[in-house]
């Protein structure tokens, strides 16, 4: 984000690397390493970055091109990703407080999704 001084970028680097290991982990375990890389293609050719800095950066923007590519079927991408953290790390978090990140624009919220993703990125390496 523009307003994010450059140190604070650089302490959240950890974060997000973490984040695309864990989350590039389950869905590759779930889904297949192809079908990964093709959803990471698109999700970086449509947002003009890397989808995970997207997705700590701008919630909302990281779902809307979830939706753009899947329609619907975002929802059901959003409730595996749900599904496999809990079952994979034992990590309880619903679809609906997921969502809740997902599709509130109120940048007073991002803190707590920063808190939340850092506790994804905390998750142990299987």
């Amino acid at each position: 984000m523009e307003w994010m001084r450059e140190e604070d970028k650089g302490r959240n680097k950890w974060v997000i690397e973490d984040l695309k290991d864990v989350l590039g982990e389950v869905i590759s375990k779930g889904l297949g390493e192809t079908v990964k890389e093709v959803i990471l293609f698109h999700m970086r050719l449509r947002l003009g970055r890397d989808p995970f800095d997207t997705l700590w950066e701008e919630p909302t923007a990281f779902y809307r091109t979830l939706r753009e590519l899947f329609g619907d079927a975002a929802d059901l991408f959003i409730d595996f990703l749900v599904g496999e953290l809990r079952r994979r790390y034992a990590f309880h978090l619903s679809k609906e407080e997921l969502l809740k990140f997902l599709t509130d624009s109120q940048k007073s919220s991002l803190g707590e999704w920063h808190e939340l993703l850092r506790n994804i990125s905390y998750l142990p390496k299987r």
